[in-house]
């Protein structure tokens, strides 16, 4: 539809634009009471015409005047409307300027890689790309290897399952992704300038910031680190027992508890005994250190084997 095609008279010079130009709405006019008709002139539809030419070449598109379509399909483009669905079978899958939009990526059946076209001359053009599935197959975007670009600057970018990605081309060599999701290795790194969405939230506190068995531990993101775990107490009433890990900076304390207080099944606690605990000033950052006592009608005595249970803080 657009490109510089007339009936006749068409001339290689564009026209300049009106000197003294007559600014306001166009009118008819009325030969009876001598108002002359608007003249658009030349520059008028030059105006249009290369509006509508910039519109379509920005959307990828070589402006065609027998092409009817080209300007619904500019602003289609260009507005990212478009979904294309992609899987293993179609990977390696070099994406288009015409499929800018929402990309749906399935990895079901394999990985998926993604090519995305050039950035230069296409800066604007963005894709969301957001995976389907939840396999273990890998999803890898791509940029053009010949400048060659880059995705937010690195080489490749990994789309991990239930995570979406937004990516922009600045035009030149770059991708920019104005919301980069973090990947699961980020979110537990706890790594700035990256988005946590609720999978990433979820990943977080997992791997190697997380373990959850009966001596584990729980890193969180402020810095403090949750670990428990059992220990028993020698002939003398004390207690040591080494941390699931090491705290880097400090030991904080720690709250120590009867492990085996039912009576029913030859637990400490019966109906006129009990324990207590707690911790000595010399436990350290790998090692907690404390004592126990049983209670009975005579009074407070050491005991081996006594069991306990500890939930130690730190950082």
């Amino acid at each position: 539809m657009v490109d510089r095609v007339y009936e006749r008279n068409a001339t290689q010079s564009a026209p300049q634009a009106p000197q003294t130009p007559s600014a306001g709405y166009p009118t008819d006019g009325n030969p009876a009471q001598g108002i002359p008709a608007t003249i658009p002139g030349a520059y008028w539809y030059h105006m249009i015409l290369e509006s509508l030419v910039a519109l379509v070449s920005k959307s990828g598109q070589q402006p065609d005047h027998t092409d009817l379509q080209q300007v619904v399909e500019a602003v289609s483009r260009l507005s990212a409307r478009g979904v294309t669905t992609v899987t293993s079978a179609d990977s390696p899958k070099s994406l288009t300027v015409a499929e800018a939009g929402l990309v749906l990526v399935d990895a079901s059946a394999g990985d998926v890689t993604l090519n995305l076209p050039a950035s230069a001359g296409n800066k604007g053009l963005g894709y969301t790309i957001a995976r389907t599935d939840s396999s273990a197959n890998a999803v890898t975007v791509t940029p053009d290897g010949t400048n060659p670009d880059t995705i937010e600057g690195a080489a490749s970018l990994s789309l991990t399952v239930s995570r979406r990605l937004v990516l922009i081309a600045d035009g030149v060599t770059d991708w920019t992704a104005p919301v980069l999701v973090a990947t699961d290795a980020e979110a537990q790194a706890f790594d700035a300038g990256r988005l946590i969405d609720g999978a990433a939230l979820l990943a977080a506190f997992k791997g190697g910031n997380q373990n959850l068995a009966d001596s584990g531990y729980q890193r969180l993101p402020g810095g403090l680190i949750i670990q428990w775990g059992k220990a028993a107490t020698d002939s003398q009433g004390f207690i040591a027992a080494f941390f699931p890990i090491a705290f880097p900076n400090a030991f904080l304390g720690a709250v120590l508890t009867e492990a085996n207080a039912d009576s029913a099944t030859g637990g400490l606690w019966d109906t006129d005994t009990a324990t207590v605990y707690g911790t000595n000033g010399n436990s350290t950052l790998t090692e907690i250190r404390g004592a126990g006592r049983r209670l009975d009608p005579t009074g407070p005595s050491k005991q081996a084997g006594m069991a306990v249970q500890y939930f130690a803080f730190g950082y």
